[in-house]
């Protein structure tokens, strides 16, 4: 028979746990949200490594999640607005739910020179239900009921940096923490290298998370269980793709090489080809002659 703990005991645990925590929680790093804006020069168009604020740029995201089968479209419009005295671009994304539209919101960003910074000064929401519009729970802008710009995307974005991407009281209040910069994603559109990675909290949910991640050139590929399958220029017949360089390779037998599949492959015979990105570079002696890719 499993021996019960003594109350006496647990008591002892308990406080002890309780006396730590506080020390835990003061080894955390606080959320950033005093960004320096005054440095800024605010551009409503242009990019940085992880996010692209260029008129008809689209980003088309998929996924199964407990509502139903979910399409996100997200524009670039070539559209701008003043918020808090700071000409945004508007960005909308719209939302559906198993083919039936369920919200619309029109986001405005700027970006921030030199840094390359993308800064958040809010967001106007339509939520719908049976084409109706029916609410618009989220909805804030920068310079009104407190409410100030949060940092969307650093332009030189460091693991563990810790930000308010909206500072909205009582409306939204959504951070980020960057956990690493190395991630490989698999999604209908292709596979991503050198992915950025992100966490998101909310004060006003303690207990909602969510993961994000974002490729280079590209922007984001995955919002939980939503990948990209598409992105492109919207408004031209001109696909957008990632710069990449097509590599004929022979390794001698017993090397191991690990690549990233976007799909399943069966391998019937040997020489068969198989196409996918290398996740870890080849080097020949101290030189790398095969990068990530």
């Amino acid at each position: 028979m499993k021996r019960s703990t003594p109350f006496a005991t647990l008591l002892v645990v308990l406080a002890t746990t309780l006396a730590i925590l506080p020390a835990l929680w003061a080894d955390q790093p606080a959320f950033t949200d005093e960004f320096r804006l005054e440095e800024c020069r605010f551009q409503s168009s242009g990019r940085n490594p992880y996010f692209i604020l260029e008129p008809g740029y689209q980003l088309i995201l998929e996924g199964e999640e407990a509502g139903g089968f979910v399409r996100l479209e997200i524009t670039v419009l070539d559209e701008t607005e003043t918020i808090a005295g700071v000409n945004t671009r508007v960005v909308t994304e719209v939302e559906y739910v198993d083919n039936k539209l369920v919200e619309i919101s029109r986001n405005f960003y700027a970006l921030c020179e030199p840094s390359k910074s993308i800064f958040y000064f809010g967001e106007e929401v339509d939520t719908y239900q049976d084409g109706e519009i029916v609410g618009h729970q989220g909805s804030w802008k920068a310079g009104e009921t407190g409410a100030r710009p949060g940092l969307m995307m650093p332009g030189a974005p460091q693991p563990e940096a810790r930000y308010f991407q909206e500072i909205a009281p009582d409306v939204a209040l959504d951070r980020a923490e960057i956990l690493s910069l190395t991630e490989v994603v698999v999604t209908p559109a292709g596979v991503f290298v050198d992915a950025l990675k992100t966490e998101e909290t909310t004060p006003l949910e303690p207990e909602a998370k969510e993961f994000k991640l974002y490729a280079p050139g590209i922007g984001l590929v995955q919002d939980s269980t939503l990948k990209l399958v598409d992105f492109s220029n919207a408004w031209s017949s001109t696909p957008v793709s990632p710069t990449a360089e097509t590599v004929s390779l022979t390794v001698p037998k017993g090397i191991v090489l690990q690549v990233a599949l976007d799909k399943e492959v069966r391998v019937k015979k040997v020489g068969q080809p198989i196409h996918g990105l290398l996740v870890e570079a080849l080097y020949a002696f101290d030189q790398e002659v095969v990068p990530v890719g």
